[in-house]
Order: C-alpha cells, then structure tokens, then sequence
C-alpha cells in the first residue's frame, strides 16, 4: 500500500494522568499529555520513546506524515514494513520509501502499538545541536486538541466531549480563528498581510514564517528586490537550497491580533494548498490552541504584538 503525503520541514519526557478541566456545561476537557519541549534554531523537540528507547522527536504541524529518520532505522534496528511505503511531497520535491514497522512508540506517557510509520530525512536540522530522531505529524496530533505553548516551553495534549463556541480555558482575552483542514490533517488559517487576504499553513516544522514568490507580488513586494531585505536559504525535503529574501511586512493580522513589522521570507514556496508558511518565529511569541474536530485555532499573544523575532 503507498501513501502520498506533504511533510513541511527543515525550511530554514514527562507525564501527567490524565486530567478533566471544566470549560462550559457540559463540556469535558481532558488533558492526555503534558510535554516539555525543547526549542532550538526555531525547532520543537520532544522527549519521546521507540522500542524502548528514549529519543527526540520533532513536533510538526506541517507534516502529514509522522516519520522516522534512515539514521533512527538504523541505530535502533527497526524492522522495514515491506507492506507499506510513502511517497512525501515537500517544498524540495518527492521521495518514496518503505516504512518503519514500530512495535512500540510513545510520547507524553502514552504509548502506541503496532504503528506503520514513514521513513524520511529531516534537512533541517542541519547543523543544529537538535538530535531528532524522526517527527511526529499531524496524522498523529489530529486525534486530539493540541495546546503549542512555545513561550513557556511545552506542548498540552486533550481529549474534548460536548464542547462548543469558546471552551479554551485560558484566563484573558483570546482570539478565535476559523481554519480549514487539509487532507490528513494540516491546519489552514486566514491572514492578512498589509491588508491582502493569504492563506497560511501552520507549520511548527518550520522555523521561520515564508511567503511564496506569487503571493509576495501580490501584495505588492514581487519583482525587483530592495535594499534593505535580507538574504537567506530555505532546504527543499530532498537537501535542495533554495534562495530566498527576508522581508520587513507592514502588518500581519491573524484573526483579531495584529503583529506590526514582521520579518518573513519570500521564496519560490509552491504548495497546491497554501501561500505561506506561518512559523516558530511566529508561534514563540503566542500561546496556540488547535481544536482539529471544531476546524478552529485559538490564539493568544504573548509578547507585545510588535515582537515577532525569531530566536
């Protein structure tokens, strides 16, 4: 059986019992995992196990897929799937590969059994001390809500029964925004940059927020190159550099908050489902709730709104 799906990376554990919070009558709101993360160059690393093992696993919104890395089949002598194999489409190009047969697979004190998982590379994490043995993806992230607490390091994960309208049980003001969920599981949301509509593609993988060439002309910064935008590179799935340009934005306004002078990158991003990635420069200075089943992303700034720099 073949797979074809998107993984969006490298453009560049403790536990709790589960535990019930109150949201509105009737609503039940049950945390499974609390994880502590790590966050390096704009990457999230989680404490995780395979086969007993303990490794560090990236979380990654903007990929389909949940994989190990070749390097992780190896030094953890994990049996091949021959059964299955997954072709994943990035930014880069395609590559096709048998998956891993996990006999077991954990993270945040859950444990998993008998899972086919993809076998691919993570280009990304080139040159950073991260050492990530593979990622966990949306397949995986989409059967729960999913808390991204960059600011304070960690990753929630709940079960939600009979919950509607405003249940995130954050105390202070909160921005709801209504996303799309694209295939297997990636969470589109509606933004505006200086004040042109963009479709952007939540993507924790990646670290740093990146506008395609064609969105960028519309909205006015295609064509010739100023001055003062910033040089940079962006890594394709298949190790591929691609050239881009660190540009000064207006305004980025996702849902009700507005984030002034951002800088984010244009390059030649071609996605069928998306005109930008919005990034861990963007989710470390906001606390993000994703709510898969209600096709709703909760958002709360943390840091002043004019502060989108990426570590």
């Amino acid at each position: 059986m073949k797979n074809v799906l998107w993984l969006l990376v490298g453009l560049l554990a403790a536990c709790t019992a589960p535990s019930p919070r109150t949201g509105p009558q009737g609503c039940d709101i049950r945390k499974d995992a609390e994880i502590p993360i790590t966050f390096e160059r704009g990457l999230i690393g989680a404490p995780a196990m395979i086969e007993g093992n303990p490794v560090t696993l990236l979380i990654d919104t903007g990929s389909e897929a949940s994989l190990v890395t070749p390097a992780a089949m190896a030094a953890l002598h994990l049996q091949t799937d021959r059964r299955r194999r997954t072709t994943i489409q990035g930014t880069g190009g395609a590559i096709t590969t048998q998956n891993a047969a996990l006999q077991s697979f954990g993270i945040g004190g859950m444990e998993m059994l008998d899972q086919s998982t993809a076998v691919g590379p993570l280009p990304g994490v080139r040159n950073v001390r991260l050492a990530a043995s593979g990622l966990v993806g949306a397949d995986w992230l989409r059967d729960f809500d999913v808390e991204l607490d960059l600011p304070h390091r960690r990753v929630a994960l709940y079960r939600v029964q009979g919950c509607s309208g405003a249940y995130v049980p954050w105390q202070g003001p909160t921005t709801p925004v209504p996303v799309q969920i694209y295939r297997r599981g990636l969470v589109l949301l509606p933004v505006k940059l200086d004040g042109q509509s963009v479709t952007a593609l939540l993507d924790s993988g990646a670290n740093r927020s990146i506008l395609s060439e064609t969105a960028a002309t519309r909205v006015g910064v295609g064509g010739s190159t100023p001055a003062s935008d910033r040089p940079g590179t962006a890594i394709g799935i298949d190790g591929a550099m691609q050239a881009t340009r660190g540009h000064r934005f207006g305004v980025l306004r996702v849902g009700g908050a507005e984030y002034r002078g951002p800088l984010i990158g244009v390059g030649p991003l071609q996605l069928p489902m998306a005109d930008m990635l919005l990034g861990t420069d963007w989710l470390r200075v906001n606390r993000v709730w994703i709510s898969y089943a209600a096709r709703r992303v909760t958002i709360q700034p943390v840091r002043p709104v004019g502060d989108t720099r990426a570590e």
